[in-house]
């Protein structure tokens, strides 16, 4: 009986533990041009909406282990510098435009189809500072019951 007991708490230590789950590069370096958001690529134009100076961050995997439906709602970039604080806030058709879809199912993993770009960073040279990757969103059951989900991950920013 004691031994049953053990197992059914490790299963359902073990079931808890599912979640969702987010991988980050470890690093970025700044880029000193201008570059085109995937909405823009997606929509055809040829303008430069991401100012200079930024990062691409292409390296982001989503995996929903929750075994309900995941919605992410945003992914936040923040960061400090010697200059003043920045945040970049993808969240809409922009996490759409980078692969992102509004629900994910269980099991589901996804890696971004095209980057994030973050520009106009403050950040001065050289200065290397540690930014958070931030995912927000919540999971929903079958029944309607919806959980909120925040995930960070530390990520450095490199501008040499």
């Amino acid at each position: 009986m004691r031994s049953m007991v053990s197992a059914l708490v490790f299963l359902l230590a073990m079931t808890a533990q599912a979640a969702v789950e987010m991988t980050v590069q470890k690093e970025a370096f700044v880029i000193h041009s201008t570059s085109i958001s995937c909405m823009a690529y997606q929509d055809g134009s040829n303008r430069r909406d991401i100012a200079s100076p930024y990062i691409d961050i292409p390296q982001i995997r989503i995996a929903n282990r929750s075994g309900e439906f995941f919605a992410p709602a945003m992914i936040q970039v923040t960061f400090k510098s010697s200059i003043r604080s920045y945040t970049c806030t993808y969240s809409d058709y922009q996490l759409d435009a980078i692969g992102i879809p509004v629900r994910m199912t269980n099991n589901e993993i996804l890696d971004l189809t095209c980057p994030i770009k973050c520009g106009g960073l403050p950040i001065g040279s050289p200065e290397k500072v540690t930014a958070t990757v931030e995912l927000i969103g919540y999971t929903e059951s079958g029944n309607g019951h919806m959980t909120p989900i925040k995930i960070q991950k530390k990520m450095d920013i490199i501008n040499p």
